[in-house]
């Protein structure tokens, strides 16, 4: 009685282990990941002619998780603008003229966009660069002219006496031309800072002229002397 009983309960367990397993639903499998975008790093940069910028596309799959996939690379660049090196997810890029480039990266039917500007290089800051010294000048005499000259900058150039005084007799035009004659009297040191202004700011430089004093011419004796004396006599 015992024995049928028991084996009773092992059937019932057993049958009700298979009628679970036969009504339990299989695990569907994981989708196929496809590429669905593809996202551009950066999207729009800008750099200077001259400079470089390496450009990355990234294959996203449907669950925006980035996945390994071919990626193919074309160039829209009417201007001439860039230079490109595509490899891969990458693509390097070059600025070699003002200009607006647009990139593209595809795979398959997918792709994504990415834009390129390029800008000149700014221009150095205005410089004095010349002369190094001015040379001495004397009084009454035509100074050699001096022409003041810069490095840099942007625009026309303007030329100016910003601290101290020329000599009398010397002035200096706007367009940097040191010229004239110095006056009788001027004869000394004159300390003087030159400035030179454009678009883009202003530089100086202290300079020293020197006037040397007037030729003074002595007196010439009289070549003849004095009159003769003849002493005449009977």
């Amino acid at each position: 009685m015992g024995f049928r009983s028991g084996g009773a309960v092992l059937a019932m367990l057993l049958l009700a282990a298979c009628g679970q397993r036969s009504s339990s639903t299989p695990a569907a499998p994981d989708p196929a990941r496809v590429v669905t975008s593809i996202f551009m790093n950066p999207g729009a940069t800008t750099l200077q002619v001259g400079s470089q910028v390496l450009m990355e596309a990234v294959a996203l799959d449907q669950f925006g998780v980035s996945m390994t996939a071919a990626i193919f690379w074309t160039v829209d660049d009417p201007s001439g603008a860039i230079s490109s090196l595509p490899s891969g997810n990458y693509c390097h890029v070059d600025g070699i003229a003002v200009g607006v480039a647009n990139l593209h990266a595809y795979n398959g039917s997918v792709s994504g966009d990415a834009t390129v500007t390029v800008t000149p290089v700014p221009p150095e800051p205005v410089q004095v660069s010349d002369p190094a010294t001015l040379p001495d000048g004397r009084e009454t005499v035509a100074y050699a002219p001096v022409q003041f000259a810069a490095t840099g900058g942007q625009g026309p150039q303007h030329w100016t006496v910003i601290v101290g005084t020329l000599p009398s007799g010397l002035f200096l035009t706007d367009q940097g031309l040191l010229a004239g004659t110095p006056a009788s009297g001027s004869a000394g040191p004159h300390d003087i800072t030159i400035q030179v202004a454009d678009d883009l700011g202003t530089d100086s430089r202290a300079y020293t002229i020197t006037i040397e004093p007037g030729i003074v011419f002595d007196p010439v004796p009289d070549p003849i002397g004095p009159p003769p004396v003849f002493d005449v006599t009977d």
